[in-house]
């Protein structure tokens, strides 16, 4: 009896992780409008990763800053997306913040993760002030989306990521490795999208010496069933759908409030993706 109202609770957790990423993620797509989809999603996720549910001022307060760093780094990616350097230093910065971020805590890390992946994910929308302004805008509904659902759906489970563990030994190569994996596929180098190749490089230097290696392992499942499904050119929303299941995954597998790594890099991977295709 104890063991099915154990799994029904993981369960119940992870069907509502997953929709944390997957029902913002799907109205996009739905839509016609992926990366605002993907920003809503990215904002929502990093929101739950940042603590648990609280429906006070600051709760507010802190919800409206995240989406807002969300959107405000979204934007900024779909307005100098057209100047290559500009904005291969630009990510260059939003690494080497998330670099130092890891050297601090969780939660730093957590937070700093949403700026090369907000950067990342404006790079694949459309260029230009009024698309820049609809990024801002889709991340602020992703974090209300996380307010309404406390609401309708409160729960002590939320979950942070495994970010920080690592940082002293690859701070550099974070920095410096996706600006350069984007500029080499942005001269042509290679059919996939800048900002993915950026995202994966970037993925795969924060699971690189977590001693964590079935982590490893599966992060690199998801990513390749990821490019898989991008190389096959699958619809939008089993792009979508993916997302959720990884998403749910990891909240399963998550241990003492902590979300495996390969999960939220793997969804995080997806959202950008999904808006640069």
């Amino acid at each position: 009896m104890a063991l099915r109202a154990h799994a029904r609770a993981r369960w119940q957790h992870a069907l509502r992780f997953g929709l944390v990423v997957g029902a913002p993620l799907a109205a996009g797509v739905a839509a016609g409008a992926r990366p605002q989809g993907a920003i809503a999603a990215a904002a929502a996720l990093l929101v739950v990763l940042h603590g648990p549910p609280g429906y006070g001022i600051a709760r507010r307060a802190d919800v409206a800053a995240i989406s807002l760093i969300v959107g405000v780094a979204g934007g900024v990616g779909a307005l100098v997306q057209g100047t290559l350097w500009l904005t291969a230093a630009l990510l260059v910065l939003a690494c080497t913040a998330l670099a130092a971020g890891r050297a601090l805590d969780r939660g730093a890390a957590t937070l700093l993760l949403g700026l090369p992946l907000a950067l990342l994910i404006g790079i694949g929308a459309a260029k230009g002030l009024v698309p820049a302004l609809e990024l801002v805008a889709a991340a602020l509904v992703g974090g209300l989306f996380v307010l309404v659902l406390d609401r309708a759906w409160p729960s002590p489970e939320h979950p942070a990521a495994a970010l920080e563990t690592g940082a002293g030994r690859l701070g550099v190569a974070i920095a410096l490795l996706p600006a350069a994996a984007y500029l080499a596929v942005a001269v042509g180098l290679a059919g996939w999208p800048a900002n993915a190749a950026a995202v994966a490089v970037l993925a795969l230097l924060l699971m690189a010496g977590s001693g964590d290696r079935r982590g490893e392992v599966a992060f690199l499942a998801v990513a390749l069933a990821e490019f898989g499904l991008v190389a096959i050119d699958a619809r939008g929303d089993v792009l979508a759908f993916v997302a959720f299941a990884v998403a749910c995954a990891g909240a399963w597998r998550a241990s003492l409030g902590v979300l495996p790594r390969w999960s939220a890099l793997g969804v995080a991977a997806l959202l950008v993706i999904i808006a640069g295709t």
